[in-house]
């Protein structure tokens, strides 16, 4: 393992004038008060909810100010906030980097890299050889999954490595075709992480101090799709999309409790599983969407199709429940908004076609925030009817495949080599 400690002094820029010190301020008079903890993929509870206790501002201004911005690596990792921290996972060069920065001003806390060569498939060549796997912070600890399958622990207070696995020999491939994308999660007090390559891999639980393994189930190779906790019938089940088929497993015991046949085309699920009161939503290239019913039957749990909705299947965004409708953006006419009824499966509405290959939700208290692979980011009403953006921003002048990450002072987008922070104007007040 090879590692190397900078310590930077590197300030962020600053924009539209905004000075850092007044954003809280800012913020407040418009109405914005986002959750002070996101603290992995798809925030809390992995499903792109800022959470009942958080707030979108009640006008959404004509403009976002940009409190900050810093150089960040490159890669689709998403940001993470605990506190007044935020952490992002990025490549720069031949190494892959954590860096810890302070929320309110950008400045750098500490950065600590290792190195990770990597050559890129020729079909993912457009997206870089950036980590593509967002970290979770648990308990202080940074857990950080690279392109290439390696696995660190962190310490979140100064970025020192606690321990490090990289699986070489234990595969015969590290790394799926389009690279590691799966996002570690905490599970019954275990960090949960899908490794290995295309054909043969292993979803294993590890103890987070130390990284000794607690349970192993072998055999499926890791998708590109990121697992979900959830629970039917007192049952914890972690739910994940894996090579070939949907899994539930009893993350305390690791095992299989249920499994479902999912076989798309050159073998790309990517799509987080979405819970929607008792069903799992699932999609995938050219499955459509799927509604998936979970229920224990004598000592047996059985996993069965509820409902398929083939006109919208979404490819590499992952959707959201949105006052009681699914929505998301399906690949299908280059690219297609839509919404659809959890219990039926049945089309509520969608957009014109032409809407671009990927978009990343979020939902807050009274919005649904869309950032758009373009580096747009669209505002739309809690409870649309339709595809009807009441604000649309410019947030980055590059691709933004990252997922937006709410804070308490507003914004964090991810582009293609830099992270930023907006906040509203004053003109919202």
């Amino acid at each position: 393992m090879h590692q190397v400690v900078v310590s930077s002094n590197q300030r962020p820029t600053h924009g539209r004038a905004l000075l850092p010190s007044l954003l809280a301020v800012t913020l407040a008079c418009a109405g914005a008060a986002f959750s002070a903890d996101w603290s992995e993929w798809r925030g809390p509870n992995r499903d792109a909810t800022s959470g009942a206790t958080s707030a979108a501002p009640r006008v959404w201004p004509a403009e976002l100010a940009r409190a900050w911005r810093v150089p960040a690596g490159s890669g689709q990792s998403s940001p993470v906030v605990g506190a007044d921290t935020v952490f992002l996972f990025a490549r720069e060069g031949e190494m892959e980097v954590a860096r810890a920065f302070a929320l309110s001003t950008g400045r750098s806390l500490w950065r600590q890299a290792y190195e990770a060569r990597y050559d890129v498939y020729s079909g993912a060549a457009s997206y870089g050889s950036g980590p593509r796997s967002t970290p979770v912070l648990h308990e202080g600890r940074l857990f950080t999954l690279g392109i290439s399958g390696i696995l660190t622990a962190f310490d979140g207070g100064n970025g020192r490595i606690l321990w490090q696995k990289d699986f070489a020999g234990r595969f015969k491939e590290q790394a799926p075709p389009f690279g590691t994308a799966m996002s570690p999660m905490l599970a019954n007090g275990l960090l949960i992480a899908h490794v290995g390559g295309h054909e043969a891999g292993a979803l294993v639980a590890f103890d987070p101090a130390t990284g000794a393994e607690r349970w192993a189930i072998e055999g499926d190779g890791p998708s590109y799709s990121s697992p979900i906790l959830t629970s039917f019938e007192g049952q914890p089940q972690i739910v994940i999309q894996v090579h070939r088929r949907i899994l539930g497993v009893d993350p305390a015991l690791g095992r299989i409790l249920w499994s479902f046949p999912f076989v798309t085309p050159c073998d790309q699920n990517i799509v987080t599983p979405l819970r929607a009161g008792g069903l799992v939503v699932v999609s995938s290239l050219s499955n459509g969407t799927q509604g998936i019913r979970v229920a224990r039957k004598a000592t047996e749990w059985i996993a069965e199709p509820a409902w398929q909705a083939p006109e919208v299947s979404m490819y590499m965004s992952s959707p959201v429940l949105l006052n009681g409708r699914v929505v998301g953006l399906s690949h299908r006419r280059r690219g297609q908004y839509f919404a659809l009824d959890p219990a039926t499966g049945g089309v509520v509405w969608k957009s014109e076609a032409g809407q671009g290959e990927n978009a990343a939700f979020l939902v807050a208290e009274g919005a649904l925030l869309v950032l758009q692979g373009d580096g747009r980011l669209l505002v739309l009403p809690e409870r649309t009817q339709g595809f009807s953006p009441t604000r649309r921003y410019r947030v980055a002048e590059s691709a933004t495949y990252a997922h937006p990450v709410p804070t308490r002072l507003g914004i964090l987008v991810k582009d293609e080599v830099g992270l930023s922070l907006y906040g509203t104007s004053p003109s919202a007040k």
